[in-house]
């Protein structure tokens, strides 16, 4: 299959911290991705991320810190797709979008007076992951 990507695109973002957030924090990051759109020579992949903090001990209603992004990722190729090719844009819109998600988190934070926030990295597997945030500068 001959594959092109042909574009980008940020669709929504929404980031919130609560009153009284602190960091160190246990960080949650959530990948999702979704064939939007499949027609012959062409396909759009939407991916939702997010990223949500919670203070160890915290009521997470009160003391939280999110943000949510929704990329679309657009292919072109010859012919159609199979299922295994489906699986494979999938994978790669979600490896291809990460990146510029992990970018606006760390401005997001950045901007609400926060460390900026360098996310992990994204696993091929598309499920999600936590770890703790130790200190400050992470």
């Amino acid at each position: 299959m001959n594959l092109h990507l042909k574009s980008i695109e940020l669709l929504s973002l929404t980031s919130e911290k609560k009153s009284g957030f602190a960091l160190p924090a246990t960080i949650t990051t959530e990948p999702k991705t979704k064939l939007e759109r499949e027609e012959d020579g062409a396909a759009n992949i939407l991916c939702h991320y997010s990223v949500r903090a919670i203070p160890k001990g915290a009521n997470a209603a009160k003391a939280s810190m999110r943000v949510l992004a929704v990329y679309s990722v657009s292919y072109t190729f010859d012919g159609r797709l199979s299922d295994e090719s489906r699986s494979f844009l999938k994978q790669n819109a979600l490896m291809t979008s990460w990146p510029y998600f992990r970018h606006v988190v760390q401005t997001a934070t950045s901007d609400m007076g926060l460390p900026p926030l360098t996310i992990d990295l994204v696993r091929a597997t598309d499920k999600p992951s936590r770890r703790r945030n130790t200190s400050s500068e992470e």
